[in-house]
């Protein structure tokens, strides 16, 4: 039996610089010297914004949204429509995701409000985004229902198809250097196998593991010449968090079982966004180097679905269940920040700008 798992997807960061003053030592010259004037003090960089993508539920309307600082911004078309990414650029906001048309979702995304429709087939998905040079790429899979679905990527539109089987999926994208890198699996005829396809050529990810299943690829970010990855695989008996540094995976266990969503990079140090399983139920976290930071909320299921790392400080984007239902917010250095989002809401990508 083909084992498929859904993911949320393909995350963004970035940094800044806290500078701080200088000081002068006093003189030892038995004559006195001018004393000259201090430095100015350095004008700090501006306070970064925290951009949410996911979808909301207010009991009477809702659909895909994304939030600026907490705060809500619906975006267009109403039900049946899901924000899956998110990136910052240029002072615009960009949201892929899909909306409902009938029976069929249909891949889109949202500039600044204003949605744009993709083209491809019946049946679209758009899991990641990102911009580069100008440029909207977008990651994502076509077909004429889900079970045919092929992996895929849009530039400004254009189409992609990174794979001629199915069903397969592209679950999230990079650029560098002028290269596109593509993250997301396909099916052998027996399993999902979790690859990355980088211009188009395909590399498998997960080798020697005893009773490998399936597995999946959800994020990709590349720094410099190097490429980071991360998924999950299923042995038969339970899933396993992975990330991948080229070539190189480590293992993310958890006694039950952990699934990986989201990874981050910042000054040599790879953060990885999740969910682990020593008992039930599921419980968000985050990896650093592969140390494990859990996210809880008290005893309900919560779950992380994107990382980002900006001035030393850890962004982790998701959700948790109560009573009511699904409540989306996100973590920052540990400490959650609930977000407005109705009745129901899930968080699944951020960017911090």
């Amino acid at each position: 039996m083909r084992k498929r798992q859904a993911h949320g997807i393909t995350i963004l960061f970035a940094f800044f610089l806290i500078m701080a003053p200088g000081g002068c030592k006093n003189s030892t010259s038995p004559m006195p010297e001018p004393v000259p004037a201090p430095a100015p003090a350095p004008t700090p960089d501006p306070i970064r914004s925290v951009y949410i993508a996911g979808i909301y539920h207010d009991g009477s309307t809702g659909g895909a949204c994304y939030w600026k600082d907490g705060e809500l911004t619906p975006l267009p078309d109403g039900e049946g429509v899901s924000g899956m990414a998110i990136a910052v650029s240029g002072g615009k906001v960009y949201v892929a995701g899909q909306y409902n048309e009938g029976s069929n979702w249909k891949s889109c995304y949202w500039k600044d409000g204003v949605r744009i429709n993709l083209s491809g087939g019946t049946f679209l998905l758009a899991f990641g985004i990102v911009v580069s040079e100008g440029k909207v790429y977008i990651a994502g899979a076509t077909g004429p229902t889900y079970d045919t679905l092929r992996a895929c990527y849009w530039v400004d539109g254009e189409i992609t198809y990174l794979t001629s089987g199915y069903p397969s999926e592209a679950r999230s994208i990079a650029v560098s250097g002028g290269k596109v890198y593509v993250a997301g699996s396909y099916n052998d005829g027996t399993y999902n196998v979790a690859c990355c396809w980088k211009d188009g050529a395909r590399t498998d990810l997960i080798t020697g593991v005893a009773g490998l299943e399936s597995s999946n690829a959800s994020a990709v970010s590349i720094i410099g010449e190097s490429v980071y990855i991360t998924g999950s695989y299923y042995n038969g008996v339970k899933y396993t968090a992975w990330y991948w540094k080229d070539g190189i995976r480590a293992d993310l266990p958890a006694v039950h079982g952990s699934d990986a969503y989201g990874i981050s990079v910042s000054d040599g140090s790879i953060y990885v966004a999740g969910t682990y399983r020593d008992s039930s139920p599921n419980t968000a976290c985050y990896w650093k180097n592969g140390l494990r930071t859990n996210l809880p909320v008290g005893t309900s299921p919560s779950y992380a679905y994107s990382i980002a790392v900006s001035g030393g400080k850890v962004h982790v984007a998701g959700y948790y269940l109560d009573s009511t239902g699904a409540k989306a917010g996100y973590w920052i250095d540990g400490v959650l920040i609930d977000i407005p989002g109705g009745i129901s809401s899930m968080a699944h990508s951020i960017a911090v700008d």
